[in-house]
């Protein structure tokens, strides 16, 4: 699964399939057994924070509750996956707001990551286009197991849509991104992430092919 093209911005339905928001925003977790993700956040509040110093400013004028907060939906709330649908246990009712905190050393957001430069042992630089999990089978919470990076990747995204299923399209990247297993990966800062070894050195993603989108709910009893 590619985590932007198959969940962000894809509709959440609760278990009554009654529509309950989007997928905003993905936490990405990691520790040294490796990467995973974490809560699919949705809501006002996930919106300004994107937005930085303009949302926080914004949060100060907009005083109700759901600019100060969002719904964060854990991996045991999930029950499965249809076509641009993310379907949840939940009734819409019982699923409660949060207000948007800090992320921990460990944790960052995926609309952050996919802004944040990568440099290689060689102190050569590309961006990411996406982050690559394992399939998802709730209720465990997917493993990353890489990174796929290219030069100018908003140059290559520019007039497609992340949520209908064509995010990466072979023809345009196949010659220039590449994938970054999780293991090549020495250190994450808010303002980098460092490889130990060359972009050379690591496989095209035409050599890498990915999984398809979620086509099919796989329900999961309560």
């Amino acid at each position: 699964m590619e985590v932007a093209r198959d969940l962000q911005d894809h509709q959440l339905v609760d278990r009554d399939d009654e529509p309950c928001g989007r997928v905003d925003d993905i936490v990405i977790e990691w520790d040294d057994a490796g990467a995973r993700l974490g809560a699919l956040l949705s809501g006002g509040g996930i919106f300004l924070h994107q937005l930085g110093l303009v949302g926080d400013v914004l949060k100060r004028v907009l005083r109700f509750q759901s600019a100060q907060s969002h719904i964060a939906i854990d991996w045991r709330q999930i029950r499965g996956f249809a076509p641009q649908h993310i379907c949840l246990l939940p009734p819409r009712g019982h699923i409660g707001l949060r207000r948007v905190g800090m992320l921990g050393d460990d944790q960052h957001l995926l609309s952050a990551l996919l802004q944040t430069p990568v440099t290689d042992s060689n102190a050569a630089q590309m961006g990411i286009l996406d982050l690559r999990t394992v399939t998802p089978r709730p209720p465990t919470a997917p493993r990353v197991i890489g990174v796929l990076c290219a030069q100018q990747p908003r140059l290559l995204l520019l007039g497609l849509k992340r949520h209908d299923g064509g995010l990466l399209p072979r023809s345009r990247i196949d010659g220039q991104a590449r994938f970054v297993p999780w293991e090549a990966i020495a250190s994450i800062r808010t303002d980098g992430i460092q490889l130990n070894c060359s972009f050379v050195d690591l496989p095209l993603l035409s050599d890498t092919p990915d999984n398809d989108p979620p086509a099919a709910a796989q329900e999961h009893a309560e």
